[in-house]
């Protein structure tokens, strides 16, 4: 949150003589608070201390403490699905569309710029990378003006209806075309997309990369030997280049399936499809590694860095795992496919990167929306559908929002984890990491599509303002959205299933928001601040109270040179954002009851 300073202070030493001062007050302040001694207490010298300092420090100060100068928050990685049409029984593009917002899939990735579904697509708020045909590569590597043309006809004619995010050019184009026509011009087609977007102005919506397989490394375990394949080190290299150049990002197909199905004998099960297993630690770090998912990445991550490109992300332009396949196919299950899309999703919405990259937020695209009859191969490619040609589920891993879509089969759970019965809720679990919390909550909110209206400032259950509230409410409305299973309630292993209810006696009505009009005393305005905060901490016995930096939130003694004097919420303020600490509040606080009385010159 950002506050406009309207007054600037012309003398340094002043506001740093006022920091000063003020430290003692602040760990005064937070000591009390700690030993829940009473508000009261100690907000009157405070008041007068505050009429002491320059109007100026003051705004400085109150703008600093309200505002959120840490740093962006770590973005959270997404899950989106790959639409491919290669079936003769698939529904239409609209239907397929209406389908996807029935679900909490936010992004797709096409293989064609099909214009029947992008202009399904539009006004959806759906994300949409756009596939390049291998076979365009040369048409868009022979001049600008044939890019720019493409671009045109196929981007720019959809957008803004259709939120065109990248374009992939060519699909594994290194490592399918053993006569290099391809991959030989598959830079200079990149770098001519990537120019047309910048004369239509889109180069800062639009990035362009290529998606490629493992197999463009010729090492990959451990994940720190990762190391591209010597034959392709030129053009990965200029590749690299290029996406560190337009800051875009590293598109791999990365299926744990096809490593597990082609070496089950030294690769475990349970280590592919993210369940508890022994690991593999990397001696070279010492990292410890409890899925194949996250070494995968990291090997590519380790021979970007190889060659000199530690900072490009990754994006997992394709994964997934089969439920069915021919009779001599490994590992091909309703149940493992459950299990290994039900996991990557927890996975990527835990927000933990991986071993080498923590901090990464990794995007994957779930392969594929639909099982497609047409597809060639063996049986498996035509079953790493997470829906049927009908629209029905061919395995629940709670990405509908409703139960708009029918399961043909029973999912599966893990062994000795039974589905609760009965009335049920999902909470944040206690104990549990507070920046890990943090994460879930933003994926609930944002990307997994639950309703937190209500938790947002003004709303009913705002109060009590602490994270384990409103995440006990957002890890609710998403469990009870996409049908109360229990991976509905993983978030990170975060949530725990309970049979009491989050909100009971913890959302404020709106009459215990307080008003009072003009001409109230100071002796009012704080005793209605007391009481406030006296009904916010006399909730029901099942819910915790809340704590001390909330009470001091639920109201704040604003002005309004217009109506006089009113006791609001913070939200009303627009003080809440990023959170607010015990002292900040009295600081706060007291700064509003200064100008109260050096107005009504006490």
């Amino acid at each position: 949150m950002k506050v406009m300073v309207c007054h600037f202070v012309s003398d340094s030493h002043e506001v740093m003589t006022a920091l000063i001062v003020m430290l003692p007050l602040i760990v005064v302040v937070e000591i009390s608070l700690q030993l829940h001694r009473s508000l009261f207490c100690f907000l009157s010298p405070l008041v007068w201390f505050f009429l002491w300092l320059p109007e100026e420090v003051l705004t400085l100060l109150f703008s600093s403490l309200s505002s959120d100068d840490n740093g962006e928050k770590k973005r959270a990685g997404s899950v989106g699905v790959n639409y491919g049409i290669l079936g003769n029984n698939l529904p239409p593009p609209a239907q397929a569309a209406q389908l996807l917002l029935k679900t909490s899939l936010r992004s797709v990735k096409l293989y064609t710029p099909d214009q029947a579904t992008l202009q399904a697509l539009a006004h959806t708020n759906i994300k949409v990378v756009v596939g390049v045909g291998n076979n365009v590569i040369p048409q868009l590597a022979s001049s600008t003006s044939a890019a720019q043309a493409w671009v045109q006809t196929n981007i720019a004619a959809y957008m803004p209806a259709t939120l065109i995010s990248a374009i992939s050019v060519g699909n594994e184009v290194l490592t399918t075309d053993p006569t290099g026509v391809y991959s030989s011009q598959l830079v200079a087609a990149m770098t001519n997309v990537h120019s047309a977007l910048v004369n239509l102005k889109l180069e800062n919506q639009v990035l362009v990369s290529t998606s490629h397989s493992l197999s463009v490394l010729s090492k990959s375990f451990p994940p720190s030997a990762g190391t591209f394949n010597a034959t392709l080190a030129t053009p990965i290299k200029a590749l690299l280049n290029f996406l560190y150049a337009t800051s875009s990002f590293f598109m791999v197909n990365a299926y744990p399936y096809f490593a597990y199905s082609s070496n089950p004998k030294n690769i475990s099960l349970a280590y592919a499809l993210f369940q508890p297993n022994a690991g593999v630690t990397d001696l070279n770090t010492g990292l410890h590694y409890n899925n194949i998912f996250d070494a995968q990445l990291d090997a590519m991550f380790s021979a970007m860095e190889r060659l000199g490109y530690p900072n490009v992300p990754i994006v997992v332009s394709e994964t997934g795992w089969p439920s069915a396949g021919d009779p001599t196919e490994i590992g091909c299950s309703v149940a493992n496919a459950q299990q290994y899309n039900g996991n990557l999703i927890k996975h990527v919405a835990s927000n933990s990167g991986t071993p080498l990259r923590p901090s990464a937020a990794i995007d994957v695209f779930i392969f594929a929306l639909f099982n497609e009859d047409l597809k060639p191969g063996p049986a498996s490619e035509r079953n790493f559908g997470l829906f049927n040609p009908d629209q029905s589920v061919v395995y629940n891993v709670g990405l509908l929002a409703s139960n708009a879509a029918t399961t043909p089969s029973s999912p599966s759970t893990t062994p000795g984890q039974s589905q609760p019965v009965g009335k049920t809720w999902c909470v944040a679990k206690p104990g549990a990491a507070a920046t890990d919390i943090q994460n879930a909550l933003n994926f609930a909110c944002g990307e997994g599509a639950a309703d937190c209206s209500a938790i947002q400032p003004g709303g009913a259950c705002f109060w009590p303002q602490t994270l384990m509230s409103h995440a006990s409410y957002a890890y609710n409305s998403y469990y009870q959205k996409n049908g109360r299973n229990y991976w509905n309630c993983y978030f990170g292993n975060t949530g725990v299933i309970t049979i009491t209810d989050p909100t009971a006696g913890s959302c404020l009505s709106s009459s215990e928001m307080l008003s009072l009009g003009r001409g109230a005393s100071l002796g009012e305005l704080l005793s209605s601040s007391t009481s406030s905060v006296a009904s916010s901490s006399s909730s029901s016995s099942s819910s915790p109270p809340p704590s001390s930096s909330s009470s001091c939130l639920v109201v704040v003694v604003s002005q309004n040179p217009f109506l006089g004097f009113s006791v609001t919420t913070a939200a009303d303020k627009g003080l809440t954002t990023g959170g607010v600490s015990s002292s900040e509040c009295v600081l706060i606080i007291s700064w509003w009851v200064s100008i109260w009385v050096l107005q009504n010159k006490v």
